[in-house]
């Protein structure tokens, strides 16, 4: 092959493109991961929320429903206490006060189930293993700080997967420039270096080209003897035997 500085310059012209376009596809190809770790938060945030909410309409339902039994079991209570004042024999009344105590019983359990969901909602204080009081947010707490931490967070995430796309569009339409330029070039490059390029560069990736730097390779370290040198000197392009490397020394092009 003959060695030239036209041939240099060219592929060291098409090693510039090729740098520039693998750095735009590592721009490109981070965008999906970035992308994809926005769209997640976002869903982590709005399922957290919609958890929260779905637990208090739960437990509001829970209320309602023990409030109605409470009615109920109150309005057994009025009977039986009717009841009680016809009662004929000291038997049938006490039957009738068994009856009532029973029907307290389950009101007061029932009671203390509203209280459990209503501390659940609106929080309670309790005491720390050092004896302090500390208060507890319940759940209509937790769920206005969530709702606050949506509410910031989630547009700023929409802004952001915005400009991801319009980034990522960009980049695209900037690759299918840098292709066709690459295209052209190659046009000008003769067919075995060409070769030889695209075989170093898929086995080494780049750089492929890299000069000579105080006697070594400038892209593995390895030290050219006597004679690789002046045959450097003499072509003005050789094979690395170490990585496969083109080097070059521009003064002796």
């Amino acid at each position: 092959m003959h060695k030239t500085r036209e041939t240099v310059d060219r592929l060291l012209g098409l090693q510039k493109l090729d740098t520039q376009i693998a750095e735009l596809e590592r721009q490109r190809d981070r965008i999906p991961e970035e992308r994809a770790a926005l769209e997640e938060e976002k869903a982590r945030l709005e399922s957290r929320l919609s958890a929260l909410q779905e637990e208090r309409s739960r437990r509001e339902g829970e209320i309602r429903r023990l409030e109605r039994e409470i009615d109920s079991l109150r309005a057994q209570m009025e009977e039986e206490t009717k009841k009680a004042r016809r009662a004929r024999t000291p038997r049938e009344l006490e039957a009738i006060q068994k009856e009532i105590a029973y029907l307290s019983r389950l009101i007061r359990e029932k009671e203390n189930q509203i209280l459990e969901h209503m501390e659940a909602l609106e929080g309670k204080t309790r005491k720390t293993a050092e004896g302090k009081e500390e208060r507890v947010p319940g759940l209509l707490e937790q769920i206005r700080r969530m709702e606050e931490e949506v509410n910031a967070r989630i547009p700023e995430i929409n802004s952001r997967l915005a400009v991801l796309d319009r980034d990522l569009k960009a980049l695209e339409e900037r690759l299918l420039d840098f292709a066709e330029e690459r295209e052209r070039q190659v046009h000008f490059i003769d067919v075995e270096w060409l070769e030889l390029y695209e075989r170093i560069r898929r086995r080494q990736g780049l750089p492929v080209l890299v000069e000579l730097l105080e006697g070594a390779c400038g892209g593995c370290g390895n030290v050219l003897s006597e004679d690789r040198l002046m045959a450097l000197e003499d072509e003005g392009v050789i094979q690395c035997e170490m990585c496969g490397r083109l080097i070059y020394a521009p003064e002796w092009l």
